[in-house]
C-alpha cells in the first residue's frame, strides 16, 4: 500500500496534451516508491497502452473502464487505488513538481480536513478572445491567494475536480453513498454527449458529509491547458448550462435548493435585470445559466410532489 494514490481518467485524450500530463507527474519531488499511478482508461478508441508508455514508474497500472462517463471512470479508479489519499488528475492538468508531496504533507498535518486542492491556472493554445470573458469560470480556473476551508456546503472553498485530493475516509463514504442512491452517478461528464458536471462537487461535500472541511490551499498548483476547441462559443455555452443544470440538482439532493415559487421569480427578475445591463456575452452567459438551472427544477418538480 502506497500513501498516494493518483488517478488519471483518460478518454481518447490528445496526444500532445497527455504527454506533458504525465511528464508533470514523472517529474514529481515524491519519490516514486510512495504513490501509486492508476490511469483508467474510458472507452478510449485506440487503447492508452498503445500510444503513451508508463514503464517510468515501478507502480504505475492502466485499467478498463469500457462504459462510458467520468464518474464511472473515477469509481473505477477509486475502486482499484490503495493509498490513504487520492488525487484526481485530468488528462490536461500539469502539476507543479511538489504538488503530491505538498498534498501528503496537508493531509497528514490537518485531520480536519477530507478534500481540499489548490491553484488552477490557464495556459490557453491559442489566446481566448474577449467575449469569451464571461465564460471562462466554467473551466474550473482558479488562483488561491490564502488558505480556506469550511466545513459547510461553501462553493467558495469547495476544490476542483482538477488536482481533487480525497482522504481514503471520503474517497470510502462516496462510493457507499453511490451504492445507496445510483442516481448520483447522472453527475459527471459523458464523452462528448454530455456536458454535465459536478461528480467532483459530489465528492468532495462528501467530506462535509462527514463533519470534515473542504478547502483550497496555496501550497497546491497546477496548470489546465485549455485547447482551442474549449474556446468555442458553442461549447462554453453548453459547459455553462451543464454546470448549472448539475449544480441545482446537487444542492436539491442535500436539501439546500430553493423551492418556494416566489424566490425562483425573485431569482429569474435578478439574472434578467442583469444580462440586459450587460454585453452580448453576458447576456448569453447568464442566459445558459437560468436555462440549466430553470431545466433541473423542470425535472425536480413531480419529485417535489411525490
Amino acid at each position: 500500500m502506497k500513501p498516494v494514490s493518483v488517478i488519471v481518467c483518460s478518454h481518447n485524450s490528445l496526444p500532445r496534451i497527455f504527454e506533458r500530463t504525465l511528464a508533470a507527474l514523472r517529474a514529481q519531488t515524491l519519490p516514486l516508491s510512495e504513490w501509486e499511478l492508476l490511469v483508467i482508461d474510458n472507452g478510449s478508441k485506440v487503447p492508452v497502452g498503445q500510444v503513451f508508455d508508463l514503464s517510468w514508474h515501478p507502480h504505475a497500472r492502466i485499467v478498463d473502464e469500457p462504459k462510458l462517463g467520468h464518474m464511472l471512470a473515477r469509481l473505477c479508479g477509486l475502486d482499484e487505488a490503495s493509498g490513504e489519499l487520492i488525487v484526481f488528475v485530468d488528462d490536461d492538468n500539469l502539476l507543479e513538481p511538489d504538488y503530491l508531496a505538498a498534498a501528503l504533507a496537508i493531509q497528514q498535518a490537518s485531520a480536519h480536513l477530507g478534500a481540499f486542492g489548490g491553484s488552477v491556472v490557464p495556459e490557453f493554445e491559442i489566446p481566448p478572445e474577449p467575449w469569451s470573458k464571461p465564460f471562462l469560470s466554467a473551466l474550473a480556473l482558479r488562483e488561491v491567494h490564502r488558505d480556506v476551508w469550511s466545513n459547510g456546503y461553501e462553493w467558495e472553498t469547495v476544490p476542483f475536480g482538477a488536482g481533487l485530493c480525497l482522504t481514503r475516509q471520503v474517497a470510502e463514504a462516496f462510493r457507499e453513498s453511490i451504492r445507496r442512491d445510483p442516481s448520483r452517478l447522472s453527475f459527471g461528464r459523458v464523452g462528448e454527449l454530455s456536458f454535465g458536471g459536478g461528480d467532483d462537487i459530489e465528492m468532495a461535500f462528501t467530506a462535509c458529509d462527514l463533519g470534515l472541511g473542504c478547502g483550497v490551499m496555496t501550497k497546491l498548483k497546477l496548470t489546465h491547458i485549455i485547447p482551442q476547441r474549449r474556446l468555442d462559443r458553442s461549447y462554453l455555452r453548453r459547459i455553462v448550462e451543464g454546470g448549472a443544470y448539475t449544480g441545482t440538482i446537487l444542492m436539491d439532493k442535500r436539501g439546500l435548493l430553493k423551492r418556494k415559487p416566489l424566490d425562483l421569480w425573485k431569482r429569474r427578475a435578478a439574472v434578467w435585470i442583469a444580462a440586459l445591463k450587460g454585453d452580448r456575452s453576458t447576456r448569453d452567459h447568464l442566459a445558459a445559466k437560468l436555462r440549466g438551472r430553470l431545466r433541473a427544477i423542470r425535472e425536480l418538480k413531480p419529485a417535489a410532489a411525490r
